[in-house]
């Protein structure tokens, strides 16, 4: 998939202060996104935090640079019959730098009743981060990111 200058140029304009920062801060851009955020960084006068450019070019493994490092586990912190109910809490929990993965999640939507056979769709994060996965869950369940209605947008 290519990506234009634009627009990157507008992804990261849109973002808030902390979340171009955190952008930043993660490491997992490459060179020419890592260039325009900085450049955006520095129209905001914002201090721009040290981060590496990932190098396309290594001699990556079919799933290298999706997941954890190789010495960090992936601990289960949430199940679900329904493939898209765990998709919204992995999304929720990247939203706030937390790696996630949906583990089966594909048989559960190829095939409902193998999947809950089998346990159903493992939403699995960093064992490194599974405390800040736990708030982030007990929050989400809270109700703490729910949108109003009368925030919804107009017609």
């Amino acid at each position: 998939m290519d990506v234009s200058e634009a627009d990157l140029t507008k992804h990261f304009r849109e973002l808030s202060d902390e979340a171009l920062l955190e952008q930043l801060r993660a490491g997992t851009l490459t060179p020419f996104a890592l260039e325009l955020a900085e450049r955006e960084a520095r129209s905001r006068d914002l201090e721009i935090p040290d981060a590496e450019p990932v190098d396309l070019d290594a001699d990556a493994g079919p799933h290298e640079g999706d997941g954890p490092d190789e010495d960090v586990d992936l601990v289960t912190v949430a199940q679900f019959a329904n493939p898209l109910k765990a998709n919204v809490l992995r999304a929720c929990l990247e939203s706030h730098g937390i790696f996630a993965y949906c583990w089966g999640e594909h048989l559960g939507v190829a095939n409902i009743f193998m999947s809950i056979a089998g346990g159903g769709v493992r939403v699995q994060v960093r064992s490194d981060q599974v405390d800040q996965a736990r708030e982030v869950i007990a929050a989400f369940e809270r109700g703490d990111f729910a949108l109003d209605d009368e925030e919804q947008a107009p017609e």
